[in-house]
């Protein structure tokens, strides 16, 4: 009679015995919304995305920027011809590299793929706002791992190989992160490592721009880039890559560790330029 009583009061209240307890989790309740991987605009925006490399071509007025950036494993590009007023978002492949990230080809065709510094590694750099017929110029150095020693440089107008020697600055070697020549034949370089560095506590030695004095490419004084609207850097470590495009409308272009980029065509006065 106990148990009969029990049954009809759950069936007075609307309940049953099996409903007593938690609801049972069936497999519906248990799906999650597949989440979009983000799109290659959605890389290029992320306030987390690092900038991997950077295009500077075309004329004045008209430059194409391009722009590659990584978040995470992601990487992606955009270009744009207008300042980003309108931009072109694609995706990182073997394809949209080489189409979009590809460097001009450098004149070496015109000296007959010879090499001025037999025993040492080599970097091309681009002859920047000049015109006239194809020059190269290489920055050598030996097998610093992941650093590439200033030690000698190299040039040609296509009727042979004139090299030389870069000495130590008070005992220290430079280490390079790239090279432009500029309009009046001075090599700029950015040296932002040096051989005295020690852990935190960077060599007394300028970390940045240097340049040739005129064309004798065996001596370098330190440069200041001057910024419009910014106060000249108190060091030089601020830039982390000089590279730049060859011909008469070429320009050299400078980027700093928080992902901005400044274009030259002087090797002085920099503008910053937008990227994304």
């Amino acid at each position: 009679m106990r148990h009969v009583a029990v049954l009809v009061l759950l069936l007075v209240v609307g309940c049953s015995p099996e409903s007593a307890g938690p609801a049972p989790v069936g497999p519906a309740s248990t799906r999650t919304a597949t989440v979009a991987p983000p799109g290659p605009s959605d890389v290029v925006h992320d306030s987390g995305a690092q900038l991997l490399d950077v295009r500077v071509s075309g004329r004045a007025g008209g430059r194409t920027v391009t722009s590659a950036w990584l978040l995470g494993r992601r990487r992606a590009i955009a270009s744009s011809d207008d300042g980003f007023a309108t931009t072109t978002y694609v995706r990182w492949s073997t394809r949209t590299v080489r189409r979009y990230l590809a460097r001009p080809q450098d004149a070496r065709s015109a000296v007959g793929d010879r090499f001025g510094m037999p025993g040492l590694l080599a970097r091309a750099v681009p002859y920047v706002a000049s015109a006239g017929r194809p020059r190269v110029a290489e920055l050598g150095g030996g097998d610093g791992a992941t650093l590439f020693p200033f030690e000698a440089v190299s040039r040609s107008d296509g009727h042979g190989w004139r090299s030389v020697e870069v000495p130590p600055v008070d005992g220290e070697r430079g280490y390079v992160s790239g090279g432009v020549v500029l309009p009046d034949g001075r090599l700029l370089v950015l040296l932002d490592h040096w051989s005295g560095d020690r852990g935190g506590h960077p060599s007394p030695v300028w970390h940045g721009l240097w340049a040739s004095r005129d064309e004798d490419w065996s001596s370098y004084a330190p440069v200041r880039p001057r910024v419009p609207g910014q106060v000249p850097v108190a060091e030089g470590s601020t830039w982390t890559g000089l590279s730049g495009a060859p011909g008469r409308d070429g320009v050299a272009w400078l980027t700093s560790w928080d992902d901005r980029v400044y274009v030259s065509r002087d090797g002085v006065r920099w503008r910053e330029i937008r990227v994304r």
